[in-house]
């Protein structure tokens, strides 16, 4: 659903099954922006960003999760690993799309 509407508003998105496949797209492509989940099956949000800084891809990346943070403080880990920025859900499209803008000029 996110990438239909980031595909109205304009941008070309692509879709990973989890943090291992973004990894290499990013790899192989070197996008403008990367937009992960924490939670993933496979390898999860918090380890692609530190992969991706293992490695040097300077990508900005927008962190997003479901879990409360109370419970688990990801948001707080995902921007003290390097993201730029990070969304609790559920989040406005209206917020996401500013931040895009925010991010990438």
């Amino acid at each position: 659903m996110m990438a239909e509407h980031l595909a109205r508003a304009g941008y070309v998105t692509t879709q990973a099954a989890d943090g291992r496949e973004a990894l290499a797209y990013v790899r192989a492509k070197r996008p403008d922006l990367v937009i992960t989940d924490i939670c993933m099956p496979g390898w999860d949000g918090i380890q692609l960003i530190m992969a991706l800084a293992r490695e040097g891809l300077a990508v900005p990346v927008i962190a997003m999760t479901g879990v409360p943070p109370d419970t688990v403080p990801y948001l707080r880990i995902a921007r003290g690993l390097g993201a730029v920025r990070v969304l609790a859900k559920p989040f406005a499209m209206a917020e996401l799309l500013q931040m895009i803008t925010e991010v990438t000029g």
